[in-house]
């Protein structure tokens, strides 16, 4: 019973420290002995150069790009797919590490919709306000998008670049 007792408090304590340090789904590498702002600018100029920019937060290391619509490679009645990249840099122990992630999201159905809240209770009292029951929306807040896949080719072109920037073009040797 002890044992069983520890085992299960162990695993507790094992998932509480884990849990705000989930990676990104997508690619990750270290990028050596570099300081964490310069790793920042240099990410940031590395997803400008790809990518609009929508989002960058120094403090949470992350850099998000404004979602991009893909060439229509769809059959007539297709949905269409756009990509949304994310550049997450940490520090980890003595080195920086990024995690690039570029999803491919496929604009979902209209079942959205169906998903609304009901607007009546049981006794004929409405539950919300009129402004939260009546509240004007736009089509992109009405738009929902799913995630495909992720491409992980220009994942770890991104990588690639960040790295190659941080510390310069690979040195090559000449035959004497």
């Amino acid at each position: 019973m002890i044992g069983r007792s520890l085992a299960v408090g162990s695993l507790l304590i094992a998932a509480l420290a884990g849990g705000c340090a989930q990676p990104m789904p997508g690619t990750s590498r270290p990028l050596g002995d570099v300081t964490y702002d310069d790793a920042f600018t240099t990410g940031r100029q590395v997803m400008a150069q790809y990518f609009p920019l929508a989002q960058i937060d120094e403090w949470r290391g992350m850099i998000i790009s404004q979602p991009t619509p893909l060439a229509q490679q769809r059959l007539v009645g297709g949905a269409q797919q756009r990509q949304v990249a994310r550049l997450r840099l940490r520090r980890q122990a003595s080195t920086v590490v990024a995690e690039a992630s570029v999803e491919i999201q496929r604009q979902a159905s209209q079942a959205h919709g169906a998903m609304r809240r009901p607007q009546l209770a049981y006794d004929a009292a409405s539950l919300y306000t009129p402004a939260e029951a009546e509240a004007a929306t736009t089509p992109q807040q009405n738009e929902m998008w799913v995630a495909v896949h992720y491409n992980h080719a220009l994942e770890a072109r991104l990588l690639e670049q960040l790295y190659a920037r941080l510390h310069g073009p690979p040195a090559t040797t000449q035959a004497e």
